[in-house]
């Protein structure tokens, strides 16, 4: 059931993610006053990195459920993939498009060219804890429950085998 769960949960994230990366994208081609086309695409960006960092939590909660019951870290790696995905559209894409849009309209004050630096860095963090995770939530479940058999979801057959047994 937390697989369900968490497939549709990140099914949802990601189609959010995605649309708010690229409205944040479509300000900066924009045809009015370059000001409010970056004010506006750093109102959307934020938003965007804001929900980024939300959701990719609420997945690392279920994930560690998953990791929990059945002793299995693919969700694990699917958040942190889902995570640098997003961290690198906004710091090598979106803030170097923004950089360029700024330079072009002679705004001086505006982005970074440390930015792809910058993502690669929380991306490297963010394995660092996913994988620190892993192996906390691993060792305390072995501690607890040393002997528990891997759980795992059972096909048709085997309930039909089961409920026949039981008969």
């Amino acid at each position: 059931m937390w697989k369900k769960i968490y497939l549709l949960a990140f099914g949802f994230f990601v189609a959010i993610s995605a649309f708010l990366s690229w409205y944040a994208w479509s300000w900066l081609q924009s045809i009015g006053s370059p000001i409010d086309a970056l004010v506006n695409y750093s109102y959307f960006a934020g938003i965007g990195w804001t929900f980024v960092l939300l959701s990719s939590a609420i997945l690392l909660v279920a994930a560690n459920v998953i990791l929990w019951t059945t002793r299995n870290s693919w969700a694990l790696w699917i958040t942190l993939a889902y995570f640098c995905v997003f961290t690198l559209i906004r710091y090598f894409l979106l803030e170097r498009v923004a950089h360029s849009f700024a330079t072009d309209a002679r705004i001086t004050d505006f982005g970074s060219t440390w930015s792809p630096v910058i993502g690669v860095g929380i991306s490297i963090a963010a394995a660092a804890v996913v994988f620190i995770d892993q192996l906390v939530v691993t060792r305390m479940n072995t501690a607890i429950f040393p002997d528990k058999p891997l759980e795992r979801e059972l096909t048709e057959t085997e309930n039909d085998l089961i409920e026949k047994e039981a008969e």
